[in-house]
């Protein structure tokens, strides 16, 4: 799965582009910022992920599945 970030290493994706690019639904990242798995900042747009951190934490849920 190709989560490479397409955008410049300072932006950060907003909760739909994250979904979008981890192929799952909104829900399921805020179910994972709750837990602490994934690390998201609330600003007055909504949830701000940076896309490294989404990628990490895709990997390591996928290898937890595994």
């Amino acid at each position: 799965m190709d989560l490479a970030p397409r955008t410049t290493p300072t932006s950060t994706l907003s909760l739909d582009q994250a979904a979008f690019r981890a192929h799952t639904k909104p829900r399921i990242l805020i179910a994972w910022i709750a837990d602490g798995l994934l690390p998201a900042t609330w600003t007055t747009h909504g949830w701000q992920i940076h896309p490294n951190a989404l990628a990490r934490t895709v990997s390591k849920i996928w290898n937890w599945a595994a």
